[in-house]
């Protein structure tokens, strides 16, 4: 098995396919997957001649990299691996997985969750991340902004909110934000809503913020604003 050159590992890319739909339907639709296609220099990756491992993650602000338990190099503050995993030593190790990941419906309890796949091959890594419906939860998670989302020349303010539309008891919000460098910053608020300054904004900043009811996951939303020149 010949290393990926520079080249070829600049020239790739990675891509989650859904054969079977992006969406569940109901709890005995158990047939879906997620399947990560790994591309060098246009062409498709043979797994059987070139070694892959793949570490599976849901968008989650609440995992912090003090939580070996959820948390992964591989994808950062705001990611909880998927994989399975061993403790030594009290420390918790997640075990490599395949290409394909199967879509169960525990793992899908809003309407629309998001996935993130990172590949991993010679110390190099990959990432991509995709959308999957759950056509039968009436949990619909959304961020609004009360001003919109573009602002001008670091000026004005702004109020976001996240929105679920649920019936599940004791809700608690965990907030958090990425600008360019694409790491998380922990917001200290478990409220509904936060107040944004748009001046301590760069570019383009993503806020995001997952729901827990009764402190089990319930979902995750994002929102993105800009902050630039007309």
């Amino acid at each position: 098995m010949e290393p990926l050159t520079d080249e070829e590992l600049n020239g790739s890319s990675l891509k989650i396919l859904t054969p079977r739909g992006a969406y569940l339907t109901s709890a005995n639709d158990d047939q879906k997957y997620m399947y990560a296609e790994m591309k060098i220099k246009g062409r498709k990756v043979n797994y059987d001649t070139q070694h892959v491992d793949f570490y599976w993650f849901i968008k989650d602000t609440t995992v912090k990299s003090t939580d070996s338990t959820k948390f992964s190099n591989y994808a950062g503050e705001g990611w909880r691996c998927l994989n399975q995993s061993k403790t030594y030593n009290g420390v918790t190790q997640f075990i490599p997985e395949s290409e394909r990941k199967d879509l169960i419906y525990s793992m899908v309890p809003a309407a629309v969750n998001t996935f993130k796949c990172v590949a991993v091959y010679d110390k190099a890594t990959l990432s991509a991340t995709i959308d999957i419906e759950n056509k039968a939860s009436k949990t619909r998670i959304f961020i609004t902004s009360s001003a919109g989302t573009k602002f001008y020349f670091d000026t004005g303010k702004t109020t976001l909110t996240c929105n679920v539309t649920t019936d599940s008891p004791n809700l608690s919000y965990h907030w958090g934000y990425r600008t360019a460098g694409g790491e998380l910053t922990a917001i200290d608020s478990q409220d509904k809503s936060i107040n944004v300054a748009i001046a301590e904004a760069t570019d383009t900043v993503i806020y995001e913020c997952t729901v827990l009811t009764n402190g089990a996951y319930l979902g995750a939303a994002a929102l993105t604003l800009t902050n630039g020149v007309p």
